[in-house]
C-alpha cells in the first residue's frame, strides 16, 4: 500500500503487486480483496521457473511489476538479501528496475503483531537500473541490493544474511 500510494496516477492502474502465495492467498475472502483492492497476485515463494510465469506474462502485455525482491519482511527492519527472481524477470524482457526503499514500515506492522498502528514512513526512489546484455543475474541481483542499500544509507557488506 505504501509503493502504491506514491506513484503517479497514470501508472497506478497498471502495476501488479506480487504477492507470498502461503501468505496472502490462503482464504478466499482475502485472496479476492488483496487481488481486487491491490492489484496483486499470488507467487509460489521458492516455486522456481514456474512462479515467474505469469509474471513474465504481465511484463509482455506492458505491466510493471511491483516486487519486494527480499520475499518476506524484516523483523528488525535491516535489509534483507534479495531474491533473484525480480533479477530473471528483468534480464529476460530487458526491462529496468527501479530501486525503492521505504524507511519505517517495521514500525506499522511488527514482526509478531495482528494489528497495524500508525507510524512514520519515508519512501526512498531511486534512478531506474537498466541492465547491460551481458549482465548475469548475480549480477543484477547484486546491483539492485547495491541500489536499496544506498538509499537507505547502508553499504551491500551490511546487508543481513538470511
Amino acid at each position: 500500500m505504501i509503493v502504491l500510494s506514491v506513484l503517479p496516477e497514470h501508472l497506478y492502474s497498471r502495476v501488479a503487486v506480487t504477492a507470498a502465495a502461503d501468505r496472502f492467498y490462503t482464504r478466499q475472502l482475502s485472496a479476492a480483496w488483496h487481488s481486487l483492492r491491490y492489484n496483486a497476485y499470488p507467487i509460489t515463494r521458492g516455486g522456481g521457473r514456474a512462479a515467474l510465469a505469469y509474471s513474465e506474462w504481465l511484463l509482455q502485455e506492458g505491466w510493471s511489476l511491483l516486487i519486494f525482491p527480499e520475499g518476506r519482511r524484516s523483523r528488525t527492519g535491516e535489509l534483507l538479501p534479495f531474491h533473484p527472481g525480480p533479477a530473471v524477470l528483468a534480464l529476460r524482457h530487458d526491462t529496468p528496475v527501479v530501486p525503492m526503499y521505504i524507511e519505517g514500515a517495521a514500525d506499522i506492522l511488527p514482526a509478531g503483531s495482528r494489528w497495524a498502528r500508525p507510524a512514520a514512513v519515508q519512501v526512498r526512489i531511486g534512478s531506474p537500473l537498466v541492465f547491460p546484455s551481458t549482465t548475469t543475474v548475480a549480477e543484477a541481483t547484486a546491483m539492485m541490493e547495491e541500489a536499496v542499500g544506498s538509499l537507505a544509507g547502508i553499504d551491500r557488506a551490511r546487508i543481513v544474511a538470511a
